[in-house]
């Protein structure tokens, strides 16, 4: 459910609350596989998949690093953590190469420039033939 409600969000273009969301995707993908590696602790796996589905998402590895760093007080865990923001990034790259805050800064600025031309037409309308 919370794959999905990520999903419509990037979807929707709106910028602001990606963040939770994708934290939680990656926590519930981790907590997926975490049995597929049974001498690894559980919440290490889903902090190593917390931090691989933010920075594929976002295309920011170091962000989510730090992100999932500051979560755990368990430094140990600060190399693993950083391969898996690497590798989500990476994985990221080959599907969309463009990041996803680009697409929507992109967006907006088009945006602007529209409503800027529209309101430099209006203003040229109403001004008085001499």
């Amino acid at each position: 459910l919370k794959y999905i409600a990520n999903a419509i969000n990037v979807w929707s273009g709106v910028p602001g609350g990606s963040l939770s969301p994708a934290l939680a995707v990656g926590t519930g993908l981790g907590h997926n596989v975490a049995h597929w590696f049974p001498h690894v602790a559980p919440a290490a796996v889903m902090l190593m998949g917390m931090a691989a589905y933010l920075a594929g998402v976002a295309q920011t590895p170091l962000t989510a690093a730090v992100i999932c760093l500051e979560i755990t007080p368990n430094q140990d865990l600060a190399l693993p953590i950083l391969a898996a923001a690497l590798l989500g990034r990476a994985s990221s790259a080959l599907i969309c190469r463009t990041p996803m805050y680009n697409v929507f800064a992109a967006r907006l600025m088009r945006e602007y420039e529209n409503q800027r031309a529209a309101d430099a037409r209006t203003a040229a309308a109403q001004e008085p033939a001499p």
